[in-house]
C-alpha cells in the first residue's frame, strides 16, 4: 500500500485526505485572581525580552524559499541540472516578467561598490504567497508581469521550494552568495544586504515581523545559478499536473516530493 494520498502527502498529513474532526468547545470558568500592580516598565522589558527570544530562536538555514515558474520551463531546468540567473540563460520558454521589468533589474546594481546586478542572481520568494505570486493568481494588472504569463493559467504554473541552506555557498567563512531584499530587488527604495551577517539580520527582522506584510514582497536572491538538487518539494496545483511532474523526473536523478497544494494556486481574494 502507498505511503501517501494521491496529493503526494504522506498519509494522515494531508487536510484534504485526513480531515481533522472539529473540536468539541468546553467552557471553563476563569479562575478568580486577586489583582496585583503592573508597570509600564516591566510590560516593556517582558516584551523586548519575548521579541528577542523569538529573534534568536529562528534557524535561518532552514527557511523556506520559492521560486515560481512555468512547467514549460521545468523540462529545461531538469535538463541543464540548475536554475540560472537571467544573466547567465535569457531565454525561458514561457518568461513570468515583463521585458520592462527583466530590463529595470539587469540595471539595479546589488551594492554601490559592485557591478553585479539584480540579474545575475537566482530569485527567489519567502512565501508561498508572495505579492507578485498573488498578482499572478489573482490577474492583477500588474507591470513587473509578463502579457504571456498572464494569458497563461495558474496550473501551469509550479513553486519549487529549497532552503537558505541548500543555496548557500559555505566555501568561505564569512562569505554569502545569498542577497536579502525586504522589498521588489529592483525597488527604488529597496533595501538589499549582500553580506552574510547583514542579510541574516534581515531575514530575522522579516520573520519576526510578518505582520507588517514585508515578507510578501521581499526577496531572496541566489547568486548565478542553484543546483535542482537543492529543490526539496515542487508544489502543483492538481493531481494530474503532479503525475505530469512526477513523470517529467522518473527519467532523471532528482528526489524532489512532488506535491498537489492547490492554496499555494488559489488566489487570496478569492479565498
Amino acid at each position: 500500500m502507498s505511503n501517501e494520498c494521491k496529493h503526494g502527502f504522506e498519509n494522515g498529513a494531508c487536510a484534504t485526505c485526513f480531515p481533522k474532526a472539529p473540536p468539541t468547545p468546553t467552557v471553563v470558568a476563569p479562575p478568580k485572581r486577586a489583582p496585583r500592580p503592573r508597570t509600564t516598565s516591566l510590560r516593556t522589558a517582558a516584551t523586548a525580552g519575548s521579541k528577542a527570544a523569538a529573534v534568536s530562536a529562528i534557524d535561518i538555514e532552514e527557511l523556506r524559499i520559492y521560486h515560481v515558474t512555468h512547467i514549460s520551463n521545468l523540462e529545461k531546468m531538469l535538463a541543464a541540472g540548475v536554475l540560472l540567473a537571467d544573466s547567465v540563460s535569457a531565454d525561458p520558454r514561457v518568461d513570468i516578467s515583463s521585458p520592462e521589468n527583466r530590463e529595470k533589474r539587469r540595471a539595479t546594481l546589488v551594492s554601490r561598490g559592485g557591478t553585479a546586478t539584480v540579474a545575475d542572481y537566482v530569485p527567489f520568494f519567502l512565501s508561498p504567497n508572495a505579492s507578485l505570486w498573488e498578482s499572478l493568481r489573482s490577474d492583477a494588472a500588474d507591470p513587473r508581469l509578463s502579457s504571456e504569463a498572464r494569458g497563461s493559467a495558474v496550473n501551469d504554473f509550479v513553486v519549487l521550494v529549497s532552503s537558505i541552506k541548500k543555496v548557500r555557498d559555505v566555501s568561505e567563512p564569512g562569505y554569502s552568495n545569498i542577497v536579502v531584499t525586504d522589498g521588489d530587488a529592483s525597488g527604488a527604495v529597496t533595501r538589499l544586504e549582500s553580506t552574510k551577517d547583514s542579510a541574516e539580520r534581515m531575514l530575522r527582522k522579516l520573520r519576526t515581523e510578518e505582520e507588517s506584510g514585508a515578507i510578501l514582497e521581499a526577496e531572496v536572491l541566489v547568486e548565478t545559478s542553484v543546483p535542482f538538487d537543492a529543490i526539496s518539494v515542487i508544489g502543483v496545483a492538481t493531481v494530474s499536473v503532479r503525475e505530469a511532474v512526477k513523470g517529467m523526473l522518473e527519467s532523471t536523478d532528482y528526489k524532489a516530493k512532488v506535491a498537489a497544494h492547490p492554496p499555494w494556486f488559489e488566489s487570496a481574494s478569492a479565498l
